[in-house]
């Protein structure tokens, strides 16, 4: 069965950023009905809820809304997640390019041959090198992509702990500590204002603010505990799910 991806993306504030990201969607995908684009947006944010409707009017069921009062950042794809039909989870954002045609065949088509789908893959963001002095662009996946069955794993899909940032390094931390972190060739282009691709805006903006405010490398470090907890269940469903295949 040919699995499909969805999109899960907070966005706020940035009505004309989620519809340059939808269209490069659009305009990149191989097929459309492989991805649907799955929108976390605050009931004070009655702009962007308006272009979300105006969306769905042009493209029907590729898209689904869910407004809700707002809420800590790293939660609100744990709040799209029961929502979701599809078998692979893309975090998405709306300062997002998709730039490579037919990127969902590639992500597709690699799942399939992960047997367990215990992985996390991730394209090049083409901002890594310029923000974080890497040498490798594909070192550090900055909008992870995993499977259902890493929630299965889990319990969970995204860590509920952190108002900005962290989310990323927290998912990229589990895929490392089992193995399973993957480049893919495709480029999802992030257009953040710390490479000049885009300007600060009032969302960047709040982000800043509530990192420093809510001691949030501080949490990170305070949870490495469970961290390493949920690396050991990752690596117990990879054994399992090898040892149910060797005995069919």
């Amino acid at each position: 069965m040919n699995e499909k991806i969805a999109i899960l993306m907070p966005t706020r504030m940035r009505p004309d950023r989620l519809s340059s990201f939808w269209k490069s969607v659009v305009s990149t995908v191989s097929d459309i009905n492989n991805v649907k684009l799955y929108l976390y947006i605050d009931d004070d944010d009655s702009k962007t809820i308006e272009r979300a409707e105006e969306l769905k009017e042009e493209h029907g069921d590729r898209i689904f809304t869910l407004v809700n009062p707002r809420i800590i950042m790293s939660q609100m794809v744990n709040e799209l997640y029961p929502h979701v039909e599809e078998d692979i989870l893309f975090f998405g954002a709306d300062d997002l390019l998709m730039r490579t045609p037919d990127w969902d065949k590639v992500i597709i088509e690699f799942f399939s041959s992960v047997p367990d789908r215990i992985a996390l893959v991730y394209g090049n963001d083409m901002a890594q090198t310029e923000r974080m002095h890497l040498s490798d662009p594909n070192r550090f996946a900055t909008h992870p992509i995993v499977h259902k069955n890493w929630v299965k794993a889990l319990g969970y899909l995204s860590p509920p702990y952190f108002s900005c940032d962290y989310a990323d390094t927290w998912i990229n931390d589990l895929a490392n500590g089992v193995g399973r972190s993957f480049p893919l060739p495709f480029v999802n282009e992030h257009m953040h204002f710390t490479v000049k691709k885009s300007k600060m805006d009032q969302t960047y903006l709040e982000n800043r603010q509530r990192f420093n405010r809510d001691r949030v490398p501080a949490i990170y470090r305070e949870k490495q505990g469970e961290l390493q907890g949920d690396i050991l269940k990752l690596s117990s469903f990879i054994r399992s799910f090898s040892e149910e295949s060797v005995h069919e």
